[in-house]
């Protein structure tokens, strides 16, 4: 019980130590919680369509944390000079999603299946 009362002090400090978590880690977890709650026998029919929710769910579950992290005008700029605000985003959250949540991986090793003939 010490144990794991210590481990969470720990998790608890070092979030502290760290800082928030970067806006596309945010959104990336909340894509991640949506893609493993799918079950796993309906993602071949239509793995890219359930990706794509997700992915948009996640945005708009967290669009108030998005808006004020995109509100500083160089941000903005920089974002919007790239592929727009939700495209350099959505980019990101995905390289986020490819290093930390293996629903997403599933997902896109359906969805390369299906390319293939």
């Amino acid at each position: 019980m010490k144990k794991i009362i210590v481990f969470g002090f720990a998790i608890i400090i070092s979030s502290f130590a760290f800082g928030q978590s970067s806006i596309e880690d945010q959104v990336a977890d909340t894509a991640c919680i949506c893609l493993s709650a799918i079950d796993s026998s309906k993602i071949s029919s239509n793995s890219n369509g359930f990706k794509m929710a997700c992915l948009q769910q996640a945005m708009i579950k967290n669009k108030e944390a998005v808006l004020k992290n995109f509100e500083t005008e160089k941000r903005r700029e920089e974002d919007e000079a790239k592929l727009g605000l939700k495209g350099s985003l959505m980019i990101k959250v995905q390289n986020v999603l490819v290093k930390r949540c293996s629903a997403y991986n599933l997902f896109e090793k359906k969805i390369q299946e299906r390319r293939v003939p």
